[in-house]
């Protein structure tokens, strides 16, 4: 079976940042690279897929609120609050054996 790189840069490149976040001390030290950065991605296109699929627009507002009548979804706020929980997840804690959150 052939197989096709498709998703390999992108996950090469977010893959790459992070270990660099570890190696400067802005991402905690015993975070899983390679799950990290599946579920990065995969918070990228769900907040992607409300744009394109009606479906997906009525599935966001039942998990997160707003208003699935409207024509487009409103993404500010949901993605405001997604980079803060992805920002959180990511700082390094004291837990992490890293400082406390920079």
């Amino acid at each position: 079976m052939e197989r096709f790189a498709v998703e390999k840069p992108t996950a090469d490149a977010l893959k790459a940042r992070l270990r660099a976040g570890i190696e400067t001390g802005t991402v905690r030290a015993d975070l899983d690279v390679a799950q990290a950065a599946w579920l990065i991605n995969n918070t990228y296109v769900m907040l992607a897929a409300p744009l394109a699929s009606r479906h997906f627009h009525i599935r966001m507002t039942e998990y997160l609120g707003g208003d699935a009548s409207s024509p487009e979804p409103d993404m500010g706020q949901h993605l405001e609050r997604t980079l803060g929980l992805l920002g959180a997840f990511l700082r390094p804690t004291d837990d992490s054996g890293e400082g406390q959150g920079r």
